[in-house]
């Protein structure tokens, strides 16, 4: 959208008179205006830049020739065994071969053929929204393609397309929501945002949720570039419908939506989910995605402590710049006050499991999970004596992650 379609929607300034008066609010107005136009230029131009973002994951990747042998090359790559199983690790998969498996997943829903999907455009979707995501410890591509492959997981292994509790539409959002979930993201959460003024702040402060909507933006901003719509045959009800179901997954990965509507979603659960009621499956879309964006910590303790490293050196990084600003980082970003066993203990017991036990009600089939994050929750327990041991000789908690003596938890006695 141009500067100039926006200010469009920008109504004139009132008429209050002539005089002085007239001409402060006439001022005030135009100041008002001046504003929100170099706000809007501002954010249109950081989506471009995702837009055209260049390519450099390889020699052959340049332009759309590169981009077609790439496609090619995927009919090639290396046989991942039980892609669909929630026993997966997608982190296992090279940054390349992630976009070929991408793009398997799409497929094997059977969503382009069913929707008459350009392969080669969807392809280039999928590598687009790639080079979107920047070189961050956690929130990357890689974190992207981790929810990715649960989504996928939950429609293929509960068979919700098959049970009638997804539409192949609202499973072709779910998988696209999913992938471009978080990006462009900057590493820093919603709150920083707004502590530091950001330019996203002062575009989205009145609506919340800053950084989804962003992701929100760029993603939408694929989807109207005509080297990346594979939708682009969509008559614009369906075309309006799909992105209305997008903004609502991504939306409900901020906590604070997710938190506003997990009491609900128990509700449902306790209920029994209806097919036939509308704000059931909204529900059921916000309780799937906000478990793939959990679901690192469905998988073996190895990963686990892994990405638990990636996070906490992100948060630590917020937390840096916040005490460069003279602010307080909470307890979590703080590098010198966070314990990182009985942070994870928390997060396990208060944010992860009660959102999978949701889940798990409706769908038995992801007991497994919920088997492997009770093991992960009793060795961080069991790790806690032992990271306050070596942080009491000087050690970095972070690097402490990364000990061998962690791999046999299992075996240690109960605390």
């Amino acid at each position: 959208m141009s500067t100039l379609q926006t200010s469009k929607r920008l109504r004139s300034p009132p008429i209050l008179g002539s005089g002085f008066l007239g001409m402060q609010t006439t001022i005030k107005y135009t100041i008002i205006v001046i504003v929100s136009l170099l706000s809007t230029a501002i954010i249109l131009s950081l989506v471009e830049g995702v837009l055209c973002a260049e390519d450099n994951s390889g020699s052959n990747s340049q332009g759309k020739d590169g981009q077609l042998q790439r496609l090619s090359d995927c009919e090639i790559i290396k046989q991942y065994q039980g892609l669909s199983s929630f026993a997966f690790n997608p982190r296992s998969v090279s940054r390349e071969d992630s976009a070929c498996l991408s793009l398997k997943m799409f497929k094997e829903m059977g969503f382009v053929r069913f929707f008459s999907i350009p392969e080669e455009t969807l392809f280039r979707f999928i590598l687009r929204a790639q080079r979107g995501y920047r070189d961050l410890p956690y929130h990357n591509w890689h974190h992207a393609f981790a929810v990715l492959h649960f989504s996928f997981a939950v429609l293929t292994n509960c068979r919700l397309i098959e049970k009638q509790h997804f539409t192949p539409l609202e499973g072709l959002a779910l998988l696209t929501a999913a992938l471009c979930h978080d990006i462009d993201h900057r590493g820093t959460n919603n709150q920083f945002q707004l502590e530091t003024n950001s330019t996203l702040a002062q575009r989205y402060r009145d609506q919340g949720s800053i950084m989804e909507r962003h992701h929100i933006a760029i993603t939408f901003s694929l989807l109207e570039n005509s080297d990346t719509n594979f939708l682009a045959h969509f008559d614009g009800h369906k075309l309006n419908h799909f992105k209305h179901l997008i903004r609502q997954i991504i939306l409900a990965t901020d906590l604070a939506v997710h938190f506003k509507l997990l009491p609900e979603e128990k509700q449902m659960a306790e209920a029994g989910f209806d097919r036939f009621n509308s704000r059931h499956k909204e529900l059921l879309r916000s309780v799937i995605i906000s478990c793939a964006d959990l679901s690192d910590q469905s998988k073996d303790w190895a990963t686990v402590r892994a990405v638990a490293k990636l996070v906490y050196t992100e948060f630590f990084a917020q937390g840096d710049q916040e005490k460069r600003l003279g602010q307080k980082p909470i307890t979590m970003m703080d590098r010198s006050q966070a314990k990182l066993p009985q942070l994870q203990v928390d997060f396990l017991s208060h944010v992860v499991i009660p959102d999978f036990l949701v889940l798990l009600s409706i769908y038995p089939e992801t007991q497994g999970c919920m088997d492997n994050m009770q093991q992960n929750l009793v060795k961080w327990k069991k790790a806690t004596p032992y990271f306050e041991s070596q942080t009491l000789l000087g050690r970095d908690q972070l690097d402490i992650l990364s000990d061998k003596e962690l791999n046999n938890i299992s075996l240690w006695p109960q605390m």
